[in-house]
């Protein structure tokens, strides 16, 4: 019987249940979550599955010790989650993990936790997904690739991460330069207490000089469109509606349009789980590629916030 850990069943980790329910094999799933009502929507949502298998679902209030896990799924805060994924790998053998990003909030905890993996030989991935989803992987391009991002709704961090891992899959190139320049260094608070967002413009010069470039302003939330052109590629990407236009020069640059292209995570973890399981390879980046990416980002960010007088006191990183 596989074993499987969700620790943190919010409205993103009570999604990561419903897709396990539907996992094409017997398994048990542990649940762990310290606030009672997020336990009671993991369980409405689980129940509104029809499951295939043998899946065995407990749900408790704290993590387990001295117990082996064949996979865990961390979708805990930022905050939180060192403390949590350092207690789990500390008291309990733990196989695989996938964790959600921003990753931690403090900057020290990102190499002390890669020190803690490689210590207990754990497998460890971060849930930045584009690369995951059909449309966005069977996509090729020939270089330089501009790609610009407009969003107004879901905040540039949490956004960009998952552009920019998707932009240099796509340039199979390295981070030349990030210009902060246009950001706008006042912090934005968001629904969830105690963490930020930042507004303005985040650009990214690659060694190929292929250009990103992303665009946030929470008074144009109607927004929220890719763009990526090349000698080779033109795509535009309608992502409130779900669809997209995509011209090739392979297809004489006819116009096709395709519809679904976001996946939800709902359907995305049993499939990422079940080839983690297999030992299949998958297109989510590892921990340690993730840690080089999140701090090539946030560490000019950081910089340029200090340089514009935002006082971050002890969290570098108040994002999630």
């Amino acid at each position: 019987m596989t074993e499987i850990l969700i620790l943190g069943c919010g409205n993103l980790g009570s999604r990561h249940l419903q897709s396990l329910c539907q996992l094409n094999r017997n398994a048990n799933i542990l649940v762990v979550d310290m606030y009672p009502p997020s336990l009671e929507i993991a369980k409405k949502r689980a129940n509104e599955i029809q499951t295939h298998h043998e899946i065995h679902i407990n749900y408790a209030n704290d993590i387990p010790k001295n117990k082996h896990f064949d996979l865990v799924i961390n979708a805990s805060n930022s905050r939180e989650r060192f403390e949590l994924c350092k207690s789990l790998l500390e008291n309990n053998e733990v196989q695989n993990i996938i964790m959600e990003k921003i990753l931690f909030t403090k900057r020290e905890h990102y190499t002390q936790f890669n020190t803690l993996l490689n210590q207990t030989k754990t497998n460890a991935f971060v849930n930045i997904t584009l690369t995951q989803m059909p449309f966005f992987s069977n996509l090729t391009t020939l270089s330089p690739l501009v790609y610009r991002v407009v969003d107004g709704e879901r905040g540039l961090i949490t956004k960009s991460l998952h552009a920019i891992h998707h932009f240099l899959y796509l340039t199979k190139s390295s981070i030349k330069k990030v210009d902060c320049s246009k950001l706008n260094p006042q912090l934005v608070p968001t629904k969830r207490k105690g963490y930020f967002e930042l507004t303005g413009r985040l650009s990214i010069e690659l060694e190929n000089e292929s250009y990103f470039e992303m665009d946030h302003s929470f008074e144009n939330d109607s927004s929220r469109t890719i763009h990526m052109y090349s000698n080779s590629l033109n795509c535009f990407v309608d992502a409130k509606n779900n669809k997209a236009l995509l011209k090739t020069v392979q297809n004489n640059w006819k116009d096709e349009i395709h519809e679904n292209v976001f996946v939800n995570q709902s359907s995305l973890t049993s499939v990422l789980a079940a080839a983690i399981l297999n030992d299949q390879p998958i297109l989510l980046p590892t921990y340690q590629e993730a840690l080089k990416l999140h701090l090539k980002i946030l560490d000019p960010i950081l910089e340029y916030l200090e340089k514009n007088g935002c006082n971050l006191t002890a969290e570098e990183f108040p994002f999630t």
